[in-house]
């Protein structure tokens, strides 16, 4: 039975020793499956690692096993394994060595701190040697709860109690924690972020975590407009996504000269689109020195001017790498539900002042054209601002 209760049954007598860890996607991946096991077990040693915890991590029998140290805060290791891509459900375990009357002995213990709700007992035989067969470890642990008073339900139980032989011990568990899937981040190559500082790139860069994909980040900002707590709000963001992958980097791209050029030639109608075309044009720059193969952008069709399906095709028509777009048919609603429930939104929703809005008509341009915004990029020197801008861009490793 997995679960997402806020409020699991860790027992303060019987300490875990073991947290486990279950990837789902990755067991379809064939022949290639000890590519993706590899990364996700780099991915878990890293956040351990970040936690202060131990780092060692076992592969066995197609689980993960990750040794807690005494007094592990069991929330904070909860928290970060909910929110590792690649990791499909969790547990907490105890470690016995292969003797059953021990294990009867323990579980009997344990159980006497719970309520005598309807159980059942699932074993899993990974190791095959083992003496008796997963239906017989069952019946026999499961006599020893009803001798105590329990309900048995198998079908439907309030309670399961999960029992995994492995090779040199018995894992004994009961809650099962979902995770968020996916595959594991660097299984898919590198893609640059267009990070405006919204609810909604966070959680566009966040769902291409999901499909093993890294993240470099790109944001532009204006730095006559409130820079400090700009930078701040950018970095918070950054910080708080990059607990979920490996080492990456911030682009912080000056635009202010760029805009100046901007607002001296093209109308305010037209400026969003110019904006945006010229930030794809860096983000290119980057996108080819940290050898990315993508672009990932929070848009969503109409939900603002610059997100018409026309203004869409002249603004990515300067990309040229592919532009991904995981938003693209959801609305408002939607998106901060996601953002919620990744645990950007608090951070998106703090006031910051949005280069993008720097002199924009109140009813700017919805239906962009690739020839008129060539027209107009012909009166800048579009190419020089944008090579300073990229060249001035201060690079900040997470």
């Amino acid at each position: 039975m997995v679960t997402n209760d806020p409020q699991p049954f860790f027992p303060d007598g019987e300490p875990f020793h073991i947290a486990g860890v279950h990837s789902a996607e990755l067991i379809l991946k064939g022949k290639n499956r000890p590519f993706f096991e590899k990364i996700l077990m780099k991915n878990l040693r890293l956040a351990i690692s970040r936690l202060g915890g131990i780092s060692e991590v076992q592969q066995t029998m197609g689980k993960f096993l990750l040794p807690l140290a005494p007094g592990t805060a069991l929330d904070d290791y909860r928290h970060m394994l909910s929110r590792i891509p690649g990791v499909e459900t969790f547990f907490f375990a105890h470690r016995l060595p292969h003797d059953l009357a021990q294990l009867k002995t323990f579980l009997r213990r344990l159980a006497a701190g719970m309520d005598k709700v309807p159980f059942a007992i699932r074993t899993r035989r990974s190791y095959k040697p083992f003496p008796m067969n997963s239906v017989e470890i069952n019946r026999e642990l499961g006599a020893v709860l009803v001798a105590e008073g329990w309900p048995v339900d198998l079908n439907r139980p309030q309670r399961a109690f999960h029992v995994d032989v492995l090779k040199d011990s018995l894992l004994l568990y009961s809650d099962l924690f979902r995770g968020c899937g996916g595959l594991p981040v660097g299984s898919s190559g590198k893609v640059v972020s267009l990070l405006s500082g919204g609810i909604d790139s966070p959680v566009a860069a966040r769902l291409l975590y999901n499909r093993g994909c890294r993240v470099t980040y790109v944001h532009y900002h204006n730095q006559t407009m409130d820079a400090c707590g700009v930078r701040n709000k950018i970095h918070r963001i950054v910080a708080f996504l990059q607990a979920y992958q490996p080492p990456s980097r911030l682009y912080m791209v000056p635009f202010q000269h760029l805009q100046k050029a901007i607002v001296s030639f093209c109308p305010a109608r037209e400026r969003m689109i110019l904006y945006r075309r010229v930030m794809f044009r860096i983000a290119q720059r980057v996108a080819d020195k940290e050898d990315a193969l993508g672009f990932v952008t929070g848009d969503s069709i109409g939900q603002v001017a610059s997100q018409t399906l026309e203004n869409l095709r002249t603004i990515y028509s300067v990309a040229r790498l592919p532009v991904f777009t995981p938003l693209i048919g959801m609305n408002k609603q939607q998106v901060v539900d996601l953002a919620r429930h990744y645990g950007t939104y608090d951070i998106s929703i703090l006031p910051y002042s949005d280069c993008c809005t720097f002199m924009l008509a109140r009813r700017p341009e919805t239906h962009g054209r690739v020839e008129r915004m060539r027209e107009v990029e012909e009166n800048i020197d579009l190419e020089t601002l944008e090579q300073e801008a990229f060249h001035d861009a201060e690079i900040i490793t997470f």
